[in-house]
């Protein structure tokens, strides 16, 4: 129905929300005392912002058939730091091997 209407149109877009502000909130302390190393070899107690990794999989399907996405998340309580692709058994990023 929609190529009918729009011959121009090649994709559709579907943007989710996802909130983890109820999430960040619940996490444990934010700052983690760890022992480092200085120049001079000794052990020197450093205070360090914790991070937290969470696993998300998106699931959708293609023309092609159905696709599996991974990616993690690096969180800490300020929100989402980066996110990383990660490899599926069917390849990276959800594509099939050829």
């Amino acid at each position: 129905v929609l190529r009918r209407m729009h011959n121009r149109i090649r994709g559709l877009a579907d943007v989710n929300v996802i909130d983890f502000e109820p999430f960040l909130h619940s996490l444990t302390r934010q700052y983690d005392l760890v022992p480092a190393a200085t120049k001079r070899n000794h052990l020197e107690v450093q205070r360090v912002r914790r991070v937290f990794h969470l696993n998300l999989i998106v699931e959708y399907e293609s023309a092609t058939g159905r696709e599996l996405r991974r990616y993690r998340l690096i969180v800490n309580r300020r929100g989402i730091q980066r996110v990383e692709p990660v490899a599926t058994r069917q390849g990276p990023q959800g594509t099939r091997p050829t």
